[in-house]
């Protein structure tokens, strides 16, 4: 327990947390800025509901949607991924394991990894959910399928759709349900740049981050070439997405399956005691 704490403390003294934070905040203001603009002093007639008015689902904020996704294993690498990589080349962890277990220590790093970037894009994508709650109606006169108001279920409903029929009936339950995959995505990708890391100790600090980047962008590009785009990791993330929750659960137990893998082979069995 103290050792978690001791990470803990040493997570939230970083500058790179504060600054993908702040940067986290700027994007979800500044969505919910341009999804106001247009909409400043129309009557209430074209103003859109407070659901399809956020990050999640707004169409005049769908480019910073976009940007943010296919940059988000260079945001997660940043949080606390590359930690046990700093007290590597730093020398901390020879005093660490000398008191502690090694595959303890190597342990409560990779949760606090998980957990530190799970919570900066929950709370952070969450604050743009409650600026839109405040400011944007809760039931819209207009919305993006500009379909009439009373439709709510016959063109405006598409079962292809990942939680289609749940974003009619229970729209802001449905953005907090897109924030939660997102969240786990992050912190899933955290979890395994920070297992990558262990394989390029010797190399640049920049190494294992951008190993996973490419990787991301990969596997984004290789399933539409061979016909499976809704297989993509970046279609798993993104909100109102063609495909099941199974390919979801699929993604999820492939990345943690594969830090853990990592983790256990090129960490807990690896000796560190005496190694420069």
């Amino acid at each position: 327990m103290n050792l978690l704490k001791l990470e803990l403390k040493s997570c939230w003294k970083r500058a790179e947390l504060h600054f993908i934070v702040n940067f986290m905040l700027i994007i979800s203001i500044a969505s919910f800025l341009i999804e106001c603009i247009p909409f400043y002093g129309v009557n209430l007639s074209f103003v859109r509901s407070a659901a399809e008015s956020t990050l999640i689902q707004g169409t005049y904020a769908s480019m910073l949607r976009t940007t943010l996704l296919i940059i988000l294993p260079l945001i997660c690498s940043l949080i606390y991924a590359d930690s046990f990589y700093i007290d590597y080349k730093t020398g901390v962890y020879k005093s660490i394991i000398t008191r502690t277990d090694k595959r303890k220590y190597i342990m409560i790093k990779s949760i606090v990894a998980f957990i530190s970037t799970f919570f900066v894009f929950f709370i952070t994508l969450f604050v743009n959910l409650v600026l839109c709650l405040i400011v944007f109606p809760k039931y819209g006169f207009d919305n993006i399928y500009s379909l009439p108001p009373y439709d709510i279920g016959v063109q405006n409903y598409n079962s292809m759709y990942l939680f289609d029929f749940l974003r009619i009936q229970a729209p802001f339950f449905y953005n907090i349900v897109s924030v939660v995959i997102i969240s786990m995505f992050a912190g899933l990708i955290s979890l395994l740049t920070y297992s990558v890391y262990f394989m390029f100790l010797s190399k640049n600090r920049i190494v294992g981050t951008m190993v996973v980047f490419i990787c991301y962008i990969l596997s984004n590009i290789a399933f539409p070439v061979l016909g499976f785009p809704s297989l993509s990791l970046y279609e798993q993330i993104k909100p109102n997405h063609i495909g099941h929750f199974y390919q979801i659960v699929t993604w999820m137990i492939v990345l943690f399956i594969l830090s853990i893998c990592f983790i256990v082979s090129k960490g807990m069995k690896r000796e560190w005691d005496f190694e420069d």
